[in-house]
């Protein structure tokens, strides 16, 4: 990412000297960035502690089994395989930075493991050094558990997930440095799926009713009190809900979702929804990352924001990589 940031100072230092007026979105080309002869999709994409920026995805190995694999993409290293066993799907990884006072860890890696039809979701304690712990559960009742979704906060105080067509919230807790969840509570039931948390400790998930889907949102208040689900969005079809921020003035929130037999992406940071030029003949999974960029004596700050997906090249799904600079001037 100082790669990045670097270069983006000397972008933002050339569009001052030309001393641009207007507010300009900027999608590069997408360019491939991870190849390989398997196919490869549910992509994160942000850093992990002092560890650093790294690209996680899940990939086939064989016709029963999913393996997931990082790439530390700033340094030269290879890509690693972190999970993988023969039978068994590895399935949404996702990474978050540990809050204030663990001590026996730095980030945790989140992820599903499907096997004979049940989704069950554990946890990875790592440290910079790149170890990690044995594989500790936090959803394995149920008789399918599935659909893991993380708060992107950077404190970390909440995850959720599907259980059984049910939506689940668990706070995290921290005792002698140690890391840990308390009970779930229930915050919706029957037909309900793909949660997501995004700003402010914001769960979003989406219901179907009659054939057509709804985002709906609860907002936590207190132990054990969740906000009354509110609608947010309505649409013929909707395929996934993702949320990533470096902090919360960057914080982005977006959704895919079918319009005229096109599939489409809508961004949203809280004010304003936007549209993405990006569209899709089929469903497709993505990730989204966004961070801070404060430039010039008066502190005026860009959005710099990254969209990663998996898309066919016309032999595999590969990973591709869009950026787009928003400038204020």
């Amino acid at each position: 990412m100082k790669t990045t940031f670097n270069l983006l100072l000397l972008f933002l230092l050339l569009a001052s000297i030309t001393n641009t007026t207007a507010q300009q979105n900027d999608w590069s080309s997408p360019a491939p960035f991870e190849l390989s002869a398997y196919d490869k999709t549910n992509v994160w994409l942000g850093k992990a502690g002092n560890f650093g920026p790294i690209l996680m995805w899940e990939e086939k190995t064989d016709d029963n089994s999913t393996a997931i694999i990082y790439h530390r993409y700033l340094t030269n290293s290879p890509p690693v395989v972190l999970l993988s066993e023969v039978g068994v799907h590895f399935r949404n990884p996702q990474c978050r930075n540990t809050p204030y006072g663990v001590t026996e860890a730095t980030f945790l890696i989140f992820y599903e493991r499907e096997q004979n039809g049940k989704t069950e979701i554990y946890y990875l304690k790592c440290t910079d050094d790149g170890s990690h712990s044995e594989p500790v559960p936090l959803a394995v009742a149920g008789t399918q558990n599935q659909e893991l979704a993380l708060d992107p906060k950077l404190d970390f105080r909440f995850v959720a997930w599907n259980a059984d067509r049910n939506i689940l919230a668990s706070q995290r807790i921290v005792e002698n440095g140690i890391f840990s969840f308390g009970a779930p509570d229930t915050i919706d039931m029957e037909d309900c799926s793909q949660p997501n948390m995004n700003m402010e400790s914001s769960l979003c998930w989406i219901k179907t009713t009659r054939g057509t889907d709804k985002i709906y949102n609860s907002h936590y208040m207190y132990p054990g009190n969740w906000t009354n689900p509110e609608q947010v969005f309505e649409g013929e079809e909707i395929n996934q809900l993702v949320s990533g921020s470096e902090s919360l003035f960057s914080a982005v929130f977006s959704w895919t979702f079918i319009e005229d037999g096109t599939w489409k992406v809508a961004n949203s940071d809280a004010w304003e929804t936007e549209y993405l030029e990006f569209t899709s003949d089929e469903p497709f999974d993505f990730g989204v990352y966004s961070m801070d960029v404060i430039f010039d004596k008066n502190e005026q700050w860009w959005g710099d924001y990254f969209f990663a997906c998996a898309k066919n090249d016309g032999q595999f799904d590969e990973i591709f990589l869009f950026q787009t600079f928003i400038l204020l001037n």
